[in-house]
């Protein structure tokens, strides 16, 4: 008998998911003036250089579901017991430990808010400020 994974109950991969949704989000977001300034040909290799999803679709979707759970949490709505269940709860601690990963390896901007390319950055890709302790 195959034993099927239940992807809520994988937090560790949905945390991955989630990790790679973020940087997904990154990168589309510093491609975006490429996306919108080129000619078909460039658009086409600017996503085709996108990383490769690694995991079942399912993990994604869940992902997703969980992002839009705690953003409506943020938001002001109240979920009882009874419909908040276990594997939301424990969904919602990955999405802040994955949120916490990505915004530490992509810290902002002091100055303009962007974030970085890595949290190695000597000064700012929009601005141009340089950050103290790097080189200053």
């Amino acid at each position: 008998m195959i034993e099927m994974l239940q992807v809520e109950r994988d937090v560790e991969g949905l945390q991955a998911a989630l990790r790679e949704l973020f940087e997904e989000s990154y990168l589309r977001e510093a491609i975006a003036g490429i996306m919108s300034d080129s000619d078909d040909e460039t658009r086409w290799r600017a996503m085709d250089d996108l990383p490769v999803r690694s995991l079942s679709p399912g993990y994604y979707d869940r992902a997703c579901y969980l992002l839009d759970l705690g953003t409506a949490i943020e938001l002001g709505a109240s979920y009882s017991s009874s419909v908040l269940t276990r594997t939301d709860v424990r969904g919602l601690q990955a999405v802040k430990r994955a949120r916490n990963e990505y915004e530490q390896d992509h810290p902002p901007c002091g100055r303009c808010g962007t974030r970085q390319d890595n949290r190695w950055a000597h000064q700012c890709r929009e601005c141009g400020v340089k950050f103290h302790g790097k080189d200053n």
